[in-house]
């Protein structure tokens, strides 16, 4: 095998390892508490105990609608 070939008969098999799926570690639990909280433009779906999270971006949702329909002739709906 000449250096090249090497090099390349390397890379592939090592590229492959480092795209092969690992663990699911962002997946959520399956049994997981699912709680819907509703502003007046949004609608957040999140897991029950994510709920001090979700009533902050239910804020942060809101207060970005209303910056940005101000820049727009008619706002989203």
């Amino acid at each position: 095998m000449t250096r090249p070939t090497l090099h390349r008969s390397l890379l592939l098999p090592a590229m492959l390892g480092l795209a092969a799926p690992g663990p699911a570690a962002a997946q959520v639990p399956p049994d997981e508490a699912w709680r819907t909280l509703e502003t007046e433009h949004f609608r957040i779906t999140f897991p029950e105990r994510l709920g001090d999270l979700a009533a902050r971006t239910g804020v942060v949702a809101e207060q970005a609608h209303e910056a940005l329909s101000a820049g727009f002739r008619a706002g989203p709906g």
